[in-house]
């Protein structure tokens, strides 16, 4: 009899069985090959891309633009893009249209003061040599030397020393490094002082720009300019010693006289005007003025001065566009009572025409570019500039 441990089915089950055991001893050496797979596919797209060398990945984290933006920062940045902070301040500069400087002070942007005027120009202007006429000759451009300067200033200012206050300042000021806030900070400072060294009676000794002279019988101040070779005009004498007209002055009077030449400074950008008195390393600043510009950017930029016989009191003036008509001492003529013709210097502004300063009836349009390319100023502001703008020797430089 068969025993069923010998029958043919079970020999038939123990070889299946065989087989099954056979194939079952390649499971573990594939699941262990799709796991090698896996991870090596993981270390691939996390390992970055090129040359182990440090300096190339430096480069490729370069290339990104922005290597410090977080991911939120480049999410949905399907190309690059102007970094923000350029775009911010762009926007910032198309917006701005403030009259005056001062109500910019909680702004960092830096201070634009430092001069781009053209010596050779200015020397054909004042046909002198004027190699230190620009302010960049009185500063080095260290923002630690600017901040000492303004300490001294102020410690000159503490112990009455006004005229050597003013110098320590003025070269603070012209060095470029200052931000806005200190910029308009050292203006109000040095406008504070020139109201005593400029715009009183008081005469300061060492002072290099102001004289007295004694006036004579029969003596007018017209004959006083002329006489003691002042650049400025005889209504200046009149402004600074506090006299009512020229009928007014009277022989044995003791006068002030300021000796010139002014010079004006227009930003464009801050719709303002900058006074300086002198040239060289005395050049120092007085006060400042805020203007209007030409509509669509019109005002020209670059050296200028006054045209010859172009100043003018109480102006006729025809609108070029309309041809209206405006005679003077009519309260509704746009230019006020003040004109002061400007010609071009430079090869780039020489053909300039019909370009200059005046006064305005329109005070809404100080700070806006409004004019038909001249520069406006409020009535008051002009008949100080009429006053100290002269043929020949004084510069209108006018920058971007």
């Amino acid at each position: 009899m068969v025993l069923q441990s010998q029958a043919r089915l079970p020999a038939a089950r123990t070889a299946h069985m065989y087989r099954r055991s056979h194939r079952n001893k390649f499971i573990p050496a594939i699941i262990a090959i799709g796991i090698l797979s896996l991870t090596g596919w993981g270390l691939m797209k996390l390992w970055p891309s090129g040359s182990n060398d440090p300096e190339t990945e430096i480069a490729a984290l370069n290339s990104d633009g922005n290597s410090n933006q977080t991911s939120e920062d480049r999410a949905g940045d399907a190309q690059p893009q102007t970094p923000k902070p350029m775009k911010a301040t762009v926007v910032a500069k198309k917006d701005r249209q403030l009259p005056n400087p001062i109500s910019k002070q909680t702004q960092s942007r830096p201070n634009r003061s430092k001069p781009i005027i053209n010596i050779e120009a200015a020397q054909a202007v004042l046909g002198k040599d004027v190699s230190g006429a620009s302010s960049t000759q009185l500063s080095d451009g260290d923002p630690t030397r600017a901040r000492d300067r303004i300490d001294d200033g102020k410690q000159h200012q503490a112990t009455n020393q006004p005229l050597r206050a003013r110098l320590s300042l003025s070269r603070a000021l012209a060095s470029g490094t200052l931000d806005l806030f200190q910029a308009d900070r050292t203006r109000q400072e040095l406008q504070a002082i020139n109201n005593r060294l400029v715009f009183s009676r008081e005469v300061v000794e060492g002072d290099p720009f102001v004289k007295t002279h004694v006036v004579k019988p029969g003596e007018r101040l017209g004959s006083i300019v002329k006489s003691e070779g002042l650049l400025t005009d005889w209504r200046f004498i009149l402004r600074i010693n506090r006299i009512r007209d020229d009928t007014s002055v009277r022989a044995g009077q003791k006068l002030k006289l300021i000796t010139g030449p002014f010079h004006v400074v227009i930003d464009k950008s801050d719709f303002r005007m900058d006074l300086y008195l002198g040239q060289g390393a005395q050049r120092v600043y007085i006060t400042s003025f805020p203007v209007g510009l030409g509509e669509n950017n019109s005002t020209p930029t670059g050296l200028f001065r006054v045209r010859t016989n172009s100043k003018l009191v109480n102006p006729e003036w025809t609108n070029p566009w309309t041809r209206q008509r405006f005679t003077a001492d009519n309260p509704a003529n746009p230019i006020g009572e003040r004109w002061i013709g400007l010609e071009g210097v430079e090869d780039h502004n020489r053909d300039f025409q019909g370009y200059g300063i005046h006064g305005t009836i329109d005070m809404d349009s100080i700070g806006k570019q409004s004019s038909m390319g001249c520069i406006r100023m409020g009535p008051e502001d002009v008949n100080l500039i009429y006053e100290v703008l002269v043929e020949r020797a004084s510069t209108i430089e006018i920058r971007p």
